[in-house]
């Protein structure tokens, strides 16, 4: 990483296979590529999959506050 650059605490989660990723504050979660997770929409909290880690994220030109992720999707085994 460079100078001037900084870590960027962002995830990019994807709502449907072929949307384009969306970036959200991960907040307290620990979020992996693959998760499940349900955020906030403009149209209502809906389930997404996590496309980008936070820690693949070094560095964003992303600005302004992110909405937080809600939380994990949590399945059940049968």
């Amino acid at each position: 990483m460079t100078e001037g650059q900084r870590t960027a605490n962002l995830v990019g989660i994807r709502l449907r296979p072929l949307d384009p990723v969306q970036y959200f504050s991960p907040g307290d979660e620990d979020l992996a590529v693959g998760d499940r997770v349900l955020v906030e929409t403009e149209i209502g909290p809906r389930e997404g999959l996590v496309a980008i880690a936070p820690a693949q994220v070094l560095y964003s030109e992303v600005r302004g506050p992110l909405v937080p992720v809600l939380g994990k999707v949590r399945t059940v085994s049968a």
